[in-house]
């Protein structure tokens, strides 16, 4: 679990009303992992990725990909980097490797003040820490490490997806608690982890026997395991889209979702026949009643056009904190329930993914079987 939590602060805030709120219509959270890029890969001073901004505070041409402790991540400079959120948001999930000084985080409120610093620790080896704030930020300021520091991870974080993650302890009301809900009704579900393979480079792949008894450890029973592929772009440094893929029962991987130490990186499979997704799009709707509202049956005629089979549509939002501003979202969507063997074409018309729990299954996008530009 993360190693730094304000708990009364998060606890205080009322589970039960958060059921009614953001979960409960599948809240979206954004997270981007720099683990799978190729250690020495070099990123300019200021790039997106995931939905987010990433900048350096003072452009130098510092930003790379560096292994350090036994992992990989985004190293920046002690000046630091700005992180930018596609909406405001309440808290922050990181983890972050501290090997020549203290890190700093701080959150960026919506008027680009600095607000409520973090400082983590020097500890020479990475920790995962959450940043939890008194009110909405935009972004975070991560800074400090003696030009060392290192981000391997950064989600965006709802109210709801925090207390769920962080907080096994704390009864949490069945509308919180989703991976039961995405399984759907099938006995057995198929789950993946990508093999380690990166394109243009010579990275050791982990092999299907590996990851078997990695994911049997983690307590779920295997009934098979197929070496798969999906489709990602060539890239240099990004995944050969390689996985080790493993059929395990509903049951266990709802287990496995709710348990302390997580799913540790293996997802659902997005393409088993038996299964349905849900994708969304923004309806149109901004503050203050403008913009102008795509009903529902309109924007399922896209998918329709397309041959895309829809079972179910609905009305939601995307959970998050969007600041108060004329002319801001709504954070209004359009769901739709499709079989996932239709996910790669509704990508390419411009929905989106919505995920099984914002940090492990994310909102995909660009056509691809996972996100993209590279949050993975």
């Amino acid at each position: 679990m993360f190693a730094r939590m304000l708990r009364p602060l998060a606890l205080a805030i009322g589970i039960a009303g958060l059921a009614q709120g953001a979960a409960a219509q599948g809240a979206i959270n954004p997270c981007v992992d720099f683990s799978l890029f190729s250690s020495g890969t070099r990123l300019p001073d200021s790039f997106q990725l995931g939905g987010m901004t990433f900048t350096a505070v003072t452009p130098a041409g510092q930003l790379r990909i560096v292994g350090s402790g036994g992992e990989v991540g985004l190293q920046f400079a002690r000046d630091g980097i700005d992180v930018g959120f596609p909406s405001a948001v309440a808290d922050v999930a990181l983890r972050i490797g501290t090997f020549a000084g203290p890190v700093t985080v701080s959150g960026i409120d919506p008027l680009g003040n600095l607000v409520s610093p973090l400082v983590v620790p020097a500890t020479n080896t990475f920790e995962d820490v959450t940043y939890v704030t008194h009110g909405p930020i935009v972004g975070v300021r991560i800074e400090g490490g003696g030009n060392e520091g290192n981000l391997r991870k950064i989600c965006a974080l709802s109210r709801t997806a925090l207390l769920t993650l962080d907080y096994p302890d704390v009864p949490i009301p069945p509308a919180m608690t989703t991976a039961a809900a995405n399984v759907g009704t099938a006995d057995t579900v198929w789950v993946f982890r990508f093999d380690g393979t990166i394109q243009c480079s010579d990275a050791p792949e982990v092999t299907l026997g590996e990851d078997r008894a990695f994911l049997e450890r983690l307590g779920p029973d295997v009934i098979a395991a197929e070496k798969r592929s999906s489709i990602v772009p060539a890239v240099c440094g990004a995944p050969t889209g390689r996985a080790n893929v493993f059929e395990i029962s509903a049951q266990d991987w709802v287990e496995l979702e709710r348990s302390i130490v997580g799913p540790m990186g293996f997802a659902l499979w997005p393409f088993d026949d038996r299964r349905t997704v849900e994708v969304y799009k923004y309806d149109g709707t901004l503050q203050c009643g403008m913009g102008h509202e795509i009903p529902l049956d309109v924007m399922e005629a896209e998918l329709r056009a397309a041959r895309i089979e829809v079972l179910s549509s609905r009305k939601g939002n995307d959970g998050l904190m969007h600041i108060a501003v004329c002319g801001a979202s709504t954070g209004d969507v359009n769901i739709y329930t499709i079989r996932s063997v239709s996910l790669p074409i509704a990508l390419d018309l411009g929905f989106l993914l919505l995920g099984d729990r914002g940090d492990r299954f994310m909102p995909m996008a660009g056509g691809l079987p996972l996100p993209w530009p590279f949050p993975w």
